[in-house]
């Protein structure tokens, strides 16, 4: 070397299962003094725990962001890659995933965060496969059901008589077409008649032929 210059010299250990190395390099100088390098390393199996392999979310409200997370839990010593894979979604736009990849060290954990927003109301069943170091893809199906609010309540209506008589056209409308539903209760078909049989086979055939009855 000239002066003030360095070198720098690569040290390569392959692993075997289970193993563990020490040894001393020399470092001699021409003219000058040697130095010892210790070298140490050992080898470990790539283990590693997810905290679950299935998102189930539930019934949420179509329009809102809901949050759930995995833990990757590296239970060995050597540092593992992992990436979650999306491209099977069938809208990207439904689920995010945060982080996407990364690595984790021995003896860490990762919280990988799945946010997914429904925008539609509609059942959800999609598939993503987590990949961690050189293992087979992990599949995770992801579950549940964008639903919107709606209420339904047994209580009468307040009617208004400004559109009580809109109310009682459609009533009588509903009762003496020729499908009058059987499972209305008496009080709702009190004071209508019953339809005229003879009537209704008029109005079915000109129906057919482009022109309908009214009554």
């Amino acid at each position: 070397l000239q002066p003030g210059e360095e070198e720098r010299v690569e040290i390569s250990y392959f692993a075997q299962a289970h193993s563990k190395v020490r040894a001393v390099a020399v470092c001699e100088v021409e003219g000058g003094p040697a130095y010892d390098v210790e070298l140490t390393a050992d080898a470990h199996l790539i283990k590693y725990e997810l905290n679950a392999t299935s998102i189930d979310f539930g019934r949420q409200t179509f329009d809102k962001t809901i949050n759930k997370e995995i833990v990757l839990t590296n239970t060995g010593r050597v540092k593992i890659p992992f990436r979650v894979n999306t491209k099977s979604l069938s809208r990207q736009a439904l689920l995010s995933v945060t982080p996407k990849e990364g690595d984790v060290e021995g003896g860490d954990s990762y919280h990988i965060n799945f946010a997914i927003r429904p925008g539609i109301p509609e059942k959800i069943d999609e598939v993503v496969t987590l990949e961690v170091a050189h293992f087979e893809p992990i599949r995770i199906p992801i579950t549940g059901e964008g639903i919107y609010g709606c209420v339904a309540m047994s209580l009468p209506r307040a009617l208004s008589d400004e559109y009580a008589v809109y109310v009682e056209e459609a009533r009588i409308l509903l009762l003496t077409r020729g499908y009058p539903n059987p499972n209305l209760p008496p009080m709702c078909r009190e004071g209508v008649p019953e339809p005229d049989p003879m009537l209704e086979t008029f109005a079915l055939e000109d129906t057919k032929g482009g022109l309908t009855l009214g009554k």
